[in-house]
């Protein structure tokens, strides 16, 4: 596992939310909502740890998001704490599939598919499964992570994919990659 500390990156939430083939704008006030520390805040630092799905292999980074002030809500959050959380969850995940992965979304699932949305590189398509969490606690988020693998590999067409889990309160995510895939050619 690479040291978290060494490697930074930096995303623009809006640039990378445009990037899918859906409009994943309709996310950023939610990330912000979760991540702002204070309201002039206009950036904060996720740790993100990327692994195969089946490895217990993973490679460590920081990411520095950034966004625009004008995107964050103007006024109270008019969902449930649980959708706020969600919604920005997968805010996140459209940040960073694309941004460390270049991978994008290209549909929402249908239902009964046990995953949230489809992805692709251009040449192959996978299952998306994300969710987002308050915990402070490690082995809770761990055992989302696994919970939420579990789900994905359960669907009926059998489609392998990826799996994003964000701790907000934490301020880390998990990102679980097919085994195909290889995270340290992440860019």
């Amino acid at each position: 596992m690479s040291d978290p500390t060494t490697e930074m990156l930096s995303l623009r939430l809006e640039e990378l939310l445009r990037s899918h083939e859906i409009d994943a704008s309709i996310f950023a006030p939610f990330v912000i909502a979760r991540l702002r520390g204070k309201f002039e805040d206009s950036e904060a630092v996720l740790l993100v740890r990327i692994g195969e799905v089946d490895a217990s292999d993973e490679r460590a980074l920081q990411v520095l998001i950034q966004w625009e002030p004008g995107s964050a809500f103007a006024q109270p959050v008019a969902v449930q704490e649980r959708v706020l959380t969600e919604w920005a969850a997968l805010g996140v995940a459209c940040l960073l599939l694309p941004g460390l992965l270049n991978v994008w979304i290209t549909s929402v699932a249908v239902e009964g598919e046990s995953f949230d949305d489809r992805v692709s590189d251009g040449s192959n398509e996978w299952g998306l499964e994300v969710s987002g969490t308050m915990t402070e606690y490690d082995g809770v988020l761990r055992g989302r992570l696994g919970l939420k693998i579990r789900q994905l590999q359960s669907n009926p067409s059998g489609m392998v994919g990826y799996v994003v889990v964000v701790a907000f309160v934490r301020r880390e995510a998990l990102v679980a990659v097919p085994d195909s895939e290889n995270p340290e050619e992440a860019r």
